[in-house]
């Protein structure tokens, strides 16, 4: 499923994975910054809250869409 993902404009590549244990791991693309990070060391403007709420909201709705669970976020 993530390989579907890979492309959407809002969500990390998947790079790749394995099932193995007892060490399963899911590799993505390196991301920087994370929200917690720049909530922790900035100060966001009202608009830059928006706009990444919208593109959480962006993937949901593509989750949703495709039928992917996402109950844990």
């Amino acid at each position: 499923m993530l390989k579907q993902l890979q492309h959407h404009s809002n969500f990390v590549s998947y790079v790749d994975h394995s099932l193995e244990l007892p060490n399963p791991y899911l590799v993505t693309e390196f991301v920087p910054l994370t929200l917690d990070g720049m909530l922790q060391n900035s100060q966001l403007t009202n608009q830059v809250v928006w706009d990444y709420l919208t593109q959480i909201s962006l993937v949901l709705e593509e989750f949703e869409r495709r039928g992917i669970a996402h109950g844990d976020l």
